[in-house]
């Protein structure tokens, strides 16, 4: 899901996790969030996530 999506669903109580950019057409380079069922516990490593994110942004 987009961002904006993503913070409403984690405000009423749906864990989602950063999957990082992907390109949509039309709105350019956009961060997506993939959501967790409720009560899912995230794990505690998200390295591979964020250094995949973080490398596209240099």
């Amino acid at each position: 899901v987009p961002e904006e999506t993503q913070k409403v669903l984690f405000e009423n109580g749906y864990p989602c996790e950063c999957r990082g950019p992907i390109y949509v057409k039309g709105k350019g380079n956009m961060t997506t969030y993939l959501v967790r069922p409720r009560g899912y516990m995230m794990p505690t490593s998200t390295s591979h996530v964020s250094s995949k994110f973080n490398a596209s942004n240099k």
